[in-house]
């Protein structure tokens, strides 16, 4: 364990004696004075990670050393020394800076419980405020990223389709696919970069919710008219079982539910089998809530797989298979239901299928007068 320095100050040589003994054996190197003029002179020159005051010392105070050495050095802890009648001058000290405050006489495992408990969370200040730097410098460079990288890249795509709208000087197939190659490509680095700046923008915290009532039938019925050519191509029945007629309301961020789903629906068809299909269905809890789920015919989720699903740039078995994507979807998906306050979970069984669910509130305008089982409706 990593020792420091410490700065004993009390005007009875017995105590700085027995503390200076039980600290140095202990492994710290220990700097004592019998009052305060001479600890802030030992201070300014040893410069120790921890200052022992007591309170009331003889000539300047310890609120006053307290006050001193946190002008000199803010970083530098201060912990109080004070006998039982000296509480509320103890709290003063901590509203002042002090780290913590020690009843006198304390027994030696208190007091070096007390100072690796300071260290410890002095310790653990510094690696929050390292993280909040490295977490700065990454946002510094998403945004760097985010202009650097998009600029060209559109430039890039607005010129691919150019190529491939031109009347003057039609291009011959071969020229064709290679433009085709390079759009197809450039879209999935935009794509790519689009998602990796969404997540640090949830991860930063500045991805508003706003809540208001949906009716979720018509927002299903919207999701999967858009996804309906990717089902058609990929010979798989979408099925809706929460018609756009259901009533059923939630209390959700539209456009973020709208996108939740999508991710999930749009995973469901690229993960699936030839002729398959992808349920959408709900289960109305007891307590106001509602569960949507979207329900697979694919190949499962191992089990060994299971804790890297909502990975970033995890795609599980899809390395060797012709699917589309980035490996980022679920892991946004995950963290914008976590906004609106649900948890995003998944069932899976091998040669079955797998199941993503997750509950959100119902809302107070609903519709719908009593919970039944909607019809299916096949999409597809």
């Amino acid at each position: 364990m990593k020792k420091y320095s410490v700065l004993v100050i009390d005007d009875e040589e017995l105590v700085t004696t027995s503390m200076e003994c039980i600290l140095e054996n202990a492994g710290y190197t220990v700097f004592s004075a019998l009052n305060g003029e001479m600890g802030i002179e030992i201070f300014k020159k040893e410069r120790p990670q921890m200052v022992i005051t007591d309170l009331k010392l003889t000539g300047m105070s310890g609120i006053e050393v307290l006050r001193l050495v946190k002008e000199a050095a803010p970083e530098t802890m201060v912990m109080i020394l004070t006998g039982y009648g000296d509480m509320e001058s103890a709290v003063e000290a901590i509203r002042g800076g002090a780290s913590d405050f020690l009843q006198k006489p304390c027994g030696e495992d208190e007091l070096l419980f007390r100072l690796e408990n300071c260290f410890d969370k002095q310790e653990m200040q510094k690696n929050i405020a390292t993280i909040k730097q490295v977490s700065q410098a990454k946002s510094e460079f998403l945004a760097r990223m985010s202009h650097e990288l998009r600029t060209p890249l559109n430039a890039i795509l607005g010129f691919s389709q150019l190529l491939q709208i031109s009347a003057k000087g039609p291009l011959n197939s071969q020229q064709m696919d290679s433009v085709k190659m390079i759009s197809e490509a450039g879209k999935h680095l935009l794509a790519l970069i689009n998602e990796i700046l969404e997540i640090e923008e949830i991860e930063a915290g500045r991805i508003s919710i706003n809540l208001e009532s949906v009716d979720i039938g018509c927002l299903n019925r919207e999701v999967l008219s858009l996804l309906e050519p990717l089902a058609i191509k990929s010979n798989i029945r979408l099925i809706n079982k929460i018609p756009g007629d259901s009533g059923i309301r939630v209390t959700a961020d539209r456009g973020r539910l709208r996108q939740i789903i999508l991710n999930l629906v749009s995973n469901a068809l690229k993960y699936n089998i030839k002729n398959g299909e992808v349920i959408l269905s709900h289960e109305i809890t007891g307590n106001r809530k509602i569960i949507i789920k979207v329900q697979d015919t694919g190949p499962g989720i191992p089990k060994n797989m299971y804790s890297k699903v909502f990975v970033p740039f995890e795609r599980l078995c899809a390395e060797n298979k012709s699917i589309e994507g980035t490996g980022i979807g679920l892991s946004i998906t995950k963290k914008l239901v976590e906004l609106m306050e649900g948890e995003l979970k998944f069932s899976t069984q091998l040669g079955i299928g797998t199941c993503f669910y997750f509950a959100i509130p119902l809302s107070d305008e609903n519709g719908f007068q009593e919970i039944e089982r909607p019809e299916t409706v096949c999409v597809s």
